[in-house]
């Protein structure tokens, strides 16, 4: 072999190398937003997916998805509306618990329409949906309605229920929960939400 062959191999060698370097980085990188952008939902759709691959075509599937979706803010007079709403289903907590959580759930759902979120799907595509914007609530909104669909829920759990469904309803409204402070080990927040006695 001429050391011109071999210089050309080399050269050649070295872009391919070079080249492959580049790919890899900008992978990372786009692995990097999309687990920035979806939160522990990056994690949650990778390990139902079955793998990394059909997982991230999920993730990317979601944003293209999410792009056709004409989302609004509120009208100031809306938002007053929903806000209000808001108050005076967490203030019927106190005197009915179960009834304030389930009038929570269809309460949330409408602000979902409201901003331009498709509710006649599935309740897994509405999922799929809000994980492009809230992706970091989104395990909470879950934990919220899992709790209002069981019959003998506990006050505590009921409370829970309610903490769990305004944070999503906060950030749909356009209100980041701040008043919340993390509790240790549940990854949920404690503060101003509806509390009862013992029941």
């Amino acid at each position: 072999m001429s050391d011109e062959t071999f210089t050309l191999l080399a050269v050649i060698t070295l872009l391919a190398a070079l080249v492959a370097s580049v790919l890899m980085v900008r992978a990372a990188h786009r692995h990097r937003a999309l687990r920035r952008r979806f939160g522990p939902e990056y994690d949650r759709v990778l390990a139902e997916s079955g793998g990394r691959r059909s997982g991230l075509a999920e993730l990317r599937g979601r944003l293209r998805r999410h792009a056709q979706v004409d989302l609004k803010p509120l009208a100031p007079a809306e938002h007053s509306e929903f806000a209000r709403r808001w108050s005076g289903t967490q203030e019927g907590f106190v005197e009915d618990p179960a009834a304030a959580v389930a009038a929570a759930g269809p309460l949330l759902i409408e602000l979902m329409r409201a901003r331009g979120y498709s509710v006649a799907d599935s309740q897994r595509q509405r999922l799929a949906d809000l994980s492009v914007e809230h992706g970091h609530t989104l395990d909470r909104y879950r934990a919220a309605h899992a709790i209002s669909a069981r019959l003998n829920a506990s006050t505590e759990d009921l409370r829970l229920a309610m903490v769990d469904y305004r944070a999503l309803f906060l950030e749909l409204l356009g209100e980041p929960d701040e008043s919340t402070v993390p509790t240790q080990g549940d990854g949920r927040t404690q503060g101003d939400g509806p509390t009862q006695g013992d029941g």
